[in-house]
């Protein structure tokens, strides 16, 4: 681990608690740095367990005010019945110090750049466009967030050093009213600073969400080009106005490959209601001699299927030496006899 690292879990660990802010913050930073975090947690587990045993070995339970007698807890330095202050003159000055941290830390706060989501938007764009080849550049070759910044995980840290802060007032000096109060007025006002940042960061949320659905809406409601309506037609099985948008199109090559998958659709259907003779006819004008070939087959096929449950067997091997290709031929013709056989 970093010395930066380790510096993190010293000031987290410092007051012998642990808060899921502060643990977050931690995971992410070791998690940054190619830590094992199974490794990581074990540590942490470890260290936490051996400062909080220290703490508990070295504290006196109960205590009396000698003021007014009253029973306090070991860990406070105010009585909570007087205020009077069992610590040395000098922890005025702690506590002071103590206060102008948080102070500071609230400061840092308020200084912190709102969320700028022109970075979201600029990420869900290019994934998008890039059909998510965007999200390995910044992973693996950037090494970076795709949408949280730098600033944003030192919010994140501040708030978690704040609530430090906060705990270790209130621990020490939370019996005195007046710290009580103190304390109550600059959480209060932490809140609001990380409410009000989290307010930004939704609203965020939402216009890239409304950005997306308005991009993926306008590419929905583009015009579809003259192929797409033609694969449209044929595969709905509106070939009269397929062949009329053929008919409009100007390169030779593609009318001729759209007339081709109009006949196949036209043949399949003919092959089902079994009018192999004009399915025939249909394959007969085909451009390309193999689909020509193919389709031929295919309707040949067909008819020996159908005259070998009507157990016409001589004419089906009639219509099986009508196929040119001699392995499908012979496939065929075999399948007759077993067909044959099977009768007899």
């Amino acid at each position: 681990m970093t010395q930066e690292l380790e510096n993190l879990i010293s000031l987290a660990l410092a007051d012998g608690q642990l808060t899921y802010k502060e643990k977050q913050v931690l995971f992410k930073k070791a998690e940054a740095q190619g830590v094992d975090m199974d490794e990581f947690e074990m540590v942490l587990d470890g260290r936490l367990h051996q400062i909080q045993k220290n703490q508990n070995q070295g504290k006196t339970n109960l205590s009396k005010c000698p003021s007014c007698g009253d029973t306090i807890n070991g860990l406070s330095k105010v009585c909570p019945s007087c205020n009077f202050i069992l610590s040395k003159p000098t922890d005025n000055a702690e506590l002071d110090k103590s206060i102008q941290l948080l102070e500071d830390s609230l400061v840092n706060l308020k200084s912190y750049s709102k969320p700028n989501y022109f970075k979201v938007i600029k990420s869900i764009v290019l994934i998008y466009f890039s059909s998510g080849i965007y999200i390995l550049y910044k992973k693996f070759y950037k090494k970076e967030h795709l949408f949280s910044s730098d600033d944003s995980k030192n919010f994140d840290a501040e708030v978690a050093l704040s609530e430090k802060h906060i705990r270790s007032v209130r621990n020490n000096y939370g019996e005195n009213s007046k710290v009580k109060k103190l304390i109550e007025e600059l959480t209060k006002e932490r809140d609001e600073i990380v409410s009000q940042r989290k307010k930004i960061k939704q609203r965020g949320v939402f216009i890239v969400i409304g950005i997306f659905v308005i991009i993926s809406i306008a590419i929905a409601l583009q015009p579809k080009s003259n192929s797409e309506r033609i694969e449209d037609l044929i595969t709905t099985g509106k070939i009269d106005e397929a062949k009329s948008e053929v008919s409009k199109l100007k390169n030779d090559y593609e009318k001729e490959n759209y007339q081709e998958k109009i006949s196949e659709f036209e043949i399949e259907k003919l092959i089902e209601v079994n009018k192999f003779d004009d399915a025939l006819q249909k394959a007969s004008i085909m451009t390309s001699k193999y689909k020509r070939d193919e389709a031929t087959e295919k309707i040949i096929a067909k008819q020996v299927d159908d005259l070998i449950l009507q157990k016409d067997f001589k004419a089906a091997k009639q219509k099986a030496a009508l196929i040119e290709s001699e392995y499908k031929k012979t496939e065929v013709i075999n399948k007759i006899d077993n067909a044959e056989k099977i009768t007899k």
